[in-house]
């Protein structure tokens, strides 16, 4: 075979592989967390020497889409260090055979979160890894083709929408916030309204919620897009030594979907979509003050996360009931169903490609191993309405069916006012119930549903 034939078979069995690992990728509904790494190119802070000294040394390389390998440049003995994952994005260089856009990740990755929801289950994306890896640029993204995954799923839940069929209804609510310095703050609140202290609490029935939040119910994509910049213009930004643009809050933007079609049961959904704030070492960033104070915060709760992470870890190893430390921190308390509960849930490691990183992009590629080993239990959240609706009828009238024989004998037991003897000195309720007249001594004695008509103090003749 002439090494031009031989050179496009190999071609097209390499194609084949990819399409393969992606269908396999996108079909496969395991219940661990799925876990992808997406690589960052080079940034204007290491170009221009202000991150890394003007020194840019790629140290990683992709040898397949669930791959990932990482090169010790000081340490000649150190073989380099492979990991699998899920997926693995290259977004370092365009001329690799791997290159992957905000295109891609909505398509593999979106999709599949926008179909979960319209078949009612609870989805969570969350972005991981250090300050100035690109967690931000692929949750939230830039303008036009630079979208990220947040605006592209919300386009694509109101394409969902508008392909449903003829009678059937929908609605969505969104809720935008921020963690800041562990202090929950409202993203949607106006901006000269009182800032309000915001908890997290446990519902026995809703299970985690903030009362206060404000939920906007929307009817479009533009409704929600004007929201989505709001908030972002609201969130805590800031300048450091390793990011122009450093995130010194963990973002959460959630929306919840209820949708029913003819003769179909009601599905309801919750997604979150976690842009986190990145760990950051105070020398590096060259940090005082108030952004100090930000990273010290941001790092203790990444640090709560790690340790929840590891006794998930563990506890699926060992089989043992887990106790992990949610209370510990207000993000891993408000992502407590996304970790374990009922959530179908995805982690975006995002990592630096320069050796100076070498440490951070180390830690995060552990850490998301880690996270791999964690499994959730989504279930579908379907509702039956008119199974509901005949539920709560025969309830009723089963309670209304109580109270009538409760009156029955009320009125069986209670003396007639012409049977009682009256002094002036009496204090005597008159009640009226059933069409019969009876008296009271005592608001104890009440029966369910009796009507007062008058009080007197002296006796009444029937």
């Amino acid at each position: 075979m002439p090494p031009s034939a031989l050179s496009k078979l190999q071609s097209a069995v390499t194609q084949v592989k990819q399409v393969n690992v992606l269908k396999s990728t996108q079909v496969e509904d395991s219940p661990a967390i799925k876990v992808c790494v997406r690589v960052r190119p080079f940034i204007k802070e290491e170009v221009e020497g202000q991150r890394s000294g003007g020194e840019c040394k790629l140290c990683i390389d992709m040898p397949s889409e669930t791959q990932v390998r990482i090169l010790n440049f000081d340490d000649p003995d150190d073989d380099s260090r492979a990991f699998e994952f899920d997926r693995c994005y290259w977004s370092h260089s365009k001329d690799h055979p791997f290159f992957a856009t905000q295109e891609t990740l909505q398509t593999e990755l979106g999709e599949i979160m926008l179909e979960h929801a319209m078949n009612g289950f609870n989805n969570c994306i969350f972005a991981y890894g250090q300050t100035g890896s690109g967690k931000s640029y692929s949750v939230l993204g830039g303008k036009d083709e630079e979208r990220g995954l947040l605006p592209r799923v919300v386009e694509g839940l109101f394409d969902h929408f508008a392909k449903l069929p003829q009678g059937a209804t929908y609605k969505t609510l969104v809720a935008f916030m921020e963690i800041y310095n562990e202090q929950i703050r409202d993203l949607l609140a106006p901006a000269d309204s009182e800032i309000k202290k915001l908890e997290v609490k446990q519902h026995p029935v809703l299970g985690t919620i903030i009362p206060g939040l404000t939920e906007a119910a929307v009817a479009s994509c533009e409704e929600v897009l004007n929201l989505v910049d709001y908030g972002t213009q609201m969130r805590h930004v800031s300048a450091t030594a390793m990011n122009a643009t450093s995130s010194r809050s963990h973002c959460i933007f959630t929306f919840k979907t209820s949708l029913t079609e003819p003769d179909q049961p009601s599905k309801v959904s919750q997604t979150h979509l976690v842009d986190l704030a990145g760990s950051e070492r105070a020398g590096r960033t060259k940090a005082t003050g108030d952004r100090l104070k930000e990273g010290a915060a941001i790092n203790q709760s990444l640090s709560t996360l790690a340790r929840v992470i590891s006794e998930l870890a563990k506890s699926a190893k060992t089989k043992k009931k887990p106790n992990p430390p949610f209370r510990e921190s207000k993000l891993t308390y408000i992502l407590k169903e996304s970790l374990c509960g009922n959530s179908k849930t995805v982690m975006m490691a995002a990592i630096s490609p320069n050796f100076t990183d070498y440490d951070e992009t180390l830690s995060t590629l552990k850490f998301s191993q880690s996270v791999k080993q964690v499994q959730t239990k989504a279930v579908q959240n379907a509702v039956n309405m008119s199974s509901v609706e005949a539920q709560l009828r025969a309830e009723l009238n089963a309670l209304k069916s109580q109270l009538q024989a409760i009156q029955a004998r009320l009125m069986r037991g209670a003396p007639k006012l012409r049977d009682v003897q009256w002094t002036d000195l009496d204090l005597v309720r008159l009640w009226s119930f059933g069409g019969e007249s009876f008296w009271i001594q005592s608001q104890r004695w009440l029966p369910p549903g009796v009507q007062m008509v008058g009080a007197y103090q002296r006796a009444v003749a029937f």
